[in-house]
């Protein structure tokens, strides 16, 4: 009998990019906000690599990118 080893599932920063780059399509909101797109590689909207992150200009960030309280 053999032990069943059991993986984590990845995360989409182990996973790499492993999203569908699909210029001339709308650009898939979902992954734009959060990184991350449930339908993976069969998503028809666009996943650049470089997505831009919004940044307010009135708010001061961590060295980790959170926010700082004032």
């Amino acid at each position: 009998m053999g032990s069943m080893i059991s993986t984590p599932p990845a995360s989409p920063l182990q996973r790499g990019n492993t999203f569908p780059e699909r210029p001339g399509q709308p650009e898939c909101q979902f992954y734009m906000k959060t990184g991350d797109c449930k339908f993976g590689a069969v998503c028809r909207f666009h996943h650049p690599r470089q997505r831009l992150i919004p940044a307010s200009p009135d708010c001061l960030l961590s060295p980790m990118g959170l926010p700082l309280r004032p």
